[in-house]
């Protein structure tokens, strides 16, 4: 499925995860009927028993939490269509474009950052020159892994945060909080 922003075409590659925003939709209208439902005023018998305060910041903010929400939401749920911008060719891959990335790789290994590099995503003008930088000079600087061995442990490791998330928010309950 691809579509076009602001003159530019964009090709999604799991156009189905798109059907998720649905989720999004159900949970902001859910949210915003449960809000309504709370009645968060106390009666008084007169305004003149109440002092005049003004809301901390967290309460005149409050209104940003849902539209935040949703937004990053359908970020995540828009990364993981995997967008990619559609042209009508492939452009050659520069000499000097590939040797500024082993640069730019090298940098970040002195610089002691933890690399992953991904041959199946990775691009050389010949093959050979492919497979010497992911067999001879990426181990050195890095992990080499396979993408789908990536997209697992990304998986795994996106349900144990929504894992603890749950146990947090069930535990804070149980708590009385």
């Amino acid at each position: 499925m691809s579509t076009r922003l602001f003159g530019t075409e964009i090709r999604f590659e799991l156009p189905w995860a798109l059907a998720l925003l649905a989720l999004v939709v159900i949970a902001a209208a859910l949210e915003l009927r449960r809000e309504r439902g709370r009645s968060g005023g106390v009666l008084f018998s007169s305004l003149g028993l109440v002092p005049r305060a003004h809301g901390s910041w967290r309460v005149r903010l409050r209104w940003l939490l849902l539209p935040l929400r949703v937004l990053a939401a359908t970020a995540l749920i828009i990364a993981l269509t995997l967008p990619a911008c559609a042209t009508s060719r492939q452009a050659p891959i520069d000499t000097d474009a590939r040797q500024m990335k082993v640069l730019q790789a090298r940098a970040a290994h002195e610089r002691a950052f933890e690399q992953v590099f991904i041959p199946d995503v990775m691009a050389a003008r010949e093959a050979d020159l492919h497979e010497h930088s992911v067999r001879r000079i990426f181990p050195t600087l890095g992990r080499v892994r396979a993408l789908d061995v990536v997209l697992t442990v990304l998986t795994v490791a996106f349900f144990a945060a929504i894992a603890l998330l749950v146990a947090a928010l069930w535990w804070r309950r149980s708590q009385g909080g």
